[in-house]
């Protein structure tokens, strides 16, 4: 066999053993492809239940904390020394984000666009923000004004300047702004139903 011949048997068997190779690589390429887009899809499918959720029972928390805030603010527009508004959430405490921190913990969040992994990122903040302070709001409701609820409105009041005392007074404060921002995570989670939604219809 001359020189030539081996030089191109050889020069032909790499280039089989290469093709070989890519083609191997190619192939587990698009494979790993196809898991990352279906497991991107499961990810998001459950973020939107869970987005959906919030959006659809938050203007319940949000009436409950308004019509509160109501009652008290006519109760006093009569003249009655009533006790000072609160709410306490008749299930769970905060909102679920289960499927948030699952997809953070198991590294889910590098399948999703950057963009909207921000967009959640930054939502979520606000959620547990939120519910970190409602509990403690929560903690003081319990601790101070349910054991007074049994004598009458007067117990909390100044009984020289007839005015809610101070502390009471900044717990209502506090329940205002936890009526606001609950307004806001609300509105937020309707926006990022849809850039979900819009997402999974792009990667389908």
């Amino acid at each position: 066999m001359t020189r030539s011949r081996i030089s191109f048997r050889l020069v032909s068997e790499l280039v089989i053993i290469f093709a070989g190779v890519y083609g191997a690589f190619w192939v587990e390429r698009f494979r790993q492809e196809v898991e990352d887009q279906e497991r991107a899809l499961t990810i998001l499918a459950a973020l939107d239940r869970e987005l959906e959720n919030l959006s659809q029972n938050g203007p319940y928390v949000e009436k409950g904390m308004t019509q509160a805030l109501d009652a008290f603010r006519e109760a006093r527009s009569e003249g009655i020394q009533a006790p000072p508004a609160f709410y306490r959430e008749p299930g769970a405490e905060t909102p679920s984000i289960s499927v948030w921190r699952a997809t953070v913990s198991s590294g889910g969040v590098n399948l999703l666009d950057p963009g909207l992994f921000y967009a959640l990122a930054e939502f979520y903040n606000r959620v547990e923000s939120f519910s970190e302070r409602y509990l403690r709001y929560n903690e003081f409701t319990e601790r101070e004004i349910l054991p007074l609820l049994s004598r009458g409105g007067e117990a909390f009041y100044d009984p020289v300047s007839e005015e809610l005392e101070p502390s009471f007074q900044v717990h209502m404060d506090q329940l205002r702004t936890l009526r606001d921002e609950a307004s806001l995570i609300i509105f937020r989670a309707d926006s990022l139903v849809q850039v979900v939604r819009a997402e999974v219809e792009l990667l389908r």
